[in-house]
């Protein structure tokens, strides 16, 4: 009865239609296996199940069944949503360019659990910059600093002026990256949330005092949360096009 159930599962995801778009969750050999919780399981982290079941010879959602089983259900499997490709960056490079758009990736923690978008700034360097090179380092760092801050009229923040509040981040051009995917459970009531470590970044001061030094918290906390009309001010809807309506007048 096991057998039939998994076989059944098996087809209901082939027959999900290419065009869905959630197809790649369906693809379960694409999956990746991030974080495993038993012992026999753990030399399978990074992999992704159609290696392990070309490895032994088994159907992909048995794979996935052996495992998450053996794990007390625990495994975090992550799917293969594509987009990593040069194409991709190329396309991600000329929507990056264009005025209408500003980079960035959040939807305020409804699936910190399940999504790995909070690192969107150390990918655009990583990949976007150094890999793929679809923009450079420069209006990179203008894109998530200075263009970010106008958009949400943050007051005497994004960029290194004279009169700004010095939150600045020290990082390596060359090595500067996402680390590991894994769950940290430092939640409220011992919660779970997917994070993931920065690579080449050692420094890290927010109001001019410095956070992070060598890659390690200093246990300072100097910064504060924004309050509306007073750290923030109303900016137009079209405030981040004016280069754009320059060009037409």
């Amino acid at each position: 009865m096991r057998s039939e159930i998994r076989a059944r599962l098996a087809r209901d995801a082939e027959s999900v239609p290419e065009h869905d778009a959630l197809k790649f969750v369906a693809r379960l050999d694409g999956h990746r296996i991030v974080e495993t919780h038993s012992t026999e399981n753990k030399s399978l982290e990074g992999r992704t199940v159609g290696e392990i079941a070309a490895e032994r010879g088994s159907r992909p959602i048995d794979v996935m069944f052996d495992v998450a089983i053996a794990d007390g259900l625990r495994t975090i499997f992550v799917p293969d949503v594509g987009g990593d490709d040069q194409e991709a960056y190329e396309l991600r490079g000329r929507l990056w360019k264009d005025d209408r758009t500003l980079i960035g990736a959040s939807d305020a923690g409804a699936h910190l659990d399940l999504i790995d978008t909070f690192a969107f700034s150390t990918l655009l360097l990583e990949r976007g910059v150094r890999e793929h090179q679809v923009i450079s380092l420069e209006e990179a760092i203008y894109q998530v600093t200075d263009r970010t801050a106008r958009y949400f009229g943050l007051v005497d923040r994004g960029r290194i002026s004279e009169g700004y509040c010095a939150d600045i981040v020290l990082f390596d051009e060359a090595t500067v990256a996402r680390g590991p995917i894994y769950l940290r459970a430092d939640m409220p009531g011992g919660a779970a949330r997917v994070y993931a470590d920065a690579v080449g970044i050692p420094h890290v001061f927010v109001n001019g005092v410095q956070i992070v030094r060598d890659g390690e918290h200093t246990g300072l906390r100097p910064g504060t949360v924004f309050r509306s009309g007073k750290d923030t001010k109303t900016v137009p809807m079209n405030e981040l096009q004016e280069r754009h309506f320059e060009q037409v007048s």
